[in-house]
This record gives C-alpha cells, sequence and structure tokens, in this order.
C-alpha cells in the first residue's frame, strides 16, 4: 500500500524472502513521516531514521527465523502487559499485535541510546533466544 513505508517478507525457503523498501517513499517525505511518527507516539522514542525503520523490519526477520512469535517466554512477556501500557510504554503500532510489538521493541531497543524498560527486557530476551538456537 502506498502508506506502507517498507516491509518485511519471509514465505518459503524457495521464495523470496527479505526487507523491501516502498519505492514510493523516497528520502525526502519518508525522514519527515518518520519524525513525525515518533512524535505522535506511533512508533517508539529514538526510532525517526531509515536505520530504526530497517531494524524494525529486521525484528520481523528474527522473529521469523527463531520463532519469536510462538515462544511461550515471548508470548508470556507480551501478555504481561495491557494495550495501554504498550501503547504509552513503547509505542501505538506495537499495540496492534505481537509481531508489531517485537519489531518495535528491537527497534527501539537497537536505536534508542536508553531503551525504555519493555523494549529492554524484549530486547534481551531476543539476544537470549537467539544465542540458545545458534549455540552462543
Amino acid at each position: 500500500s502506498s502508506n506502507t513505508y517498507a516491509v518485511s517478507w519471509s514465505k518459503t525457503p524457495n521464495d523470496t524472502d527479505g526487507i523491501f523498501i516502498n519505492t514510493e517513499w523516497n528520502v525526502d517525505k519518508l525522514e519527515p513521516a518518520l519524525k513525525r511518527d515518533v512524535e505522535t507516539g506511533w512508533h517508539p522514542i529514538g526510532t525517526d531514521t531509515i536505520k530504526a525503520l530497517v531494524d524494525h523490519e529486521f525484528g520481523h526477520q528474527i522473529d521469523t527465523l527463531i520463532g519469536l512469535k510462538n515462544n511461550s517466554e515471548m508470548h508470556a512477556l507480551y501478555k504481561s502487559f495491557s494495550k495501554e501500557e504498550i501503547g504509552n510504554g513503547l509505542s501505538r503500532y506495537a499495540a496492534t499485535k505481537q509481531e508489531e510489538f517485537i519489531a518495535e521493541a528491537w527497534s527501539e531497543y537497537l536505536n534508542n541510546q536508553a531503551p525504555r524498560p519493555i523494549a529492554q527486557r524484549v530486547g534481551d530476551l531476543i539476544v537470549k533466544l537467539y544465542n540458545e538456537k545458534h549455540g552462543k
């Protein structure tokens, strides 16, 4: 859709997977839109850059890679917060569904110099689960 900045796509091992930026959003349009989204609480604090947008989409790729949305620890963490707590402590977009909760938290974890508690907890859990899965 024309209002979508980017998308993370993961289908099957034989299909095209990856992160795609919508070509309708050039840098001159995208940067002010991202800034506005953060100012209105739609996206987390510190995520008003193109790097943070890519990190959000990469969060979806990590979710697919290690099965975050189906992980009992991640699901319990997500369910431990109300939609209002997620909206206020992370972002309104994160409150829409678990997949966006994961991606928004990951983006804040990487891009906010002092990630807020929800982003910190999710980011730490992602690192832990990734290391467990990949023997680190």
